[in-house]
C-alpha cells in the first residue's frame, strides 16, 4: 500500500468515526479520534498487528472498537473504574505521542 493510499484510508476511517460519534451524540474532533484510533491499534488486547496492512475486516473492527470506546469514554453516565482506566490509557497514549514529536 502506497503512503498516499494509507494516509487516505486513515483519514477516511477517522472521518467515519467522527461522523458516527456525532450521530451518537458525541462531538469529537478529528485529532482526538486520531489519537483514539492509535490507542486502539496499539492496545494489544485489541489484537491488531501493526506490522501488516489492515484488511477490510481490520478496518471494520477498528471502527467498531473505536466507536465503542468513544461511547464508553464520553458518556456522561459512566463513572466506573474501568472507564477511568480507559481514560487514563487514552491520556497516556496521547502524552506519549506528543512527546515523540517535541
Amino acid at each position: 500500500m502506497s503512503g498516499g493510499h494509507a494516509e487516505s484510508l486513515i483519514k477516511n476511517i477517522i472521518g467515519d468515526i467522527v461522523r458516527e460519534c456525532a450521530v451518537r451524540g458525541h462531538a469529537v474532533s478529528e485529532t482526538l479520534v486520531a489519537f483514539m484510533v492509535k490507542a486502539v491499534v496499539l492496545d494489544p488486547r485489541n489484537g491488531f498487528n501493526v506490522d501488516r496492512i489492515l484488511t477490510k475486516q481490520d478496518v471494520q473492527k477498528l471502527e467498531e472498537v473505536s466507536l465503542l470506546q468513544c461511547s464508553i469514554i464520553f458518556s456522561p453516565y459512566n463513572t466506573s473504574s474501568c472507564i477511568k482506566e480507559k481514560k487514563t490509557f487514552l491520556l497516556m497514549t496521547i502524552s506519549k505521542f506528543i512527546l515523540m514529536y517535541l
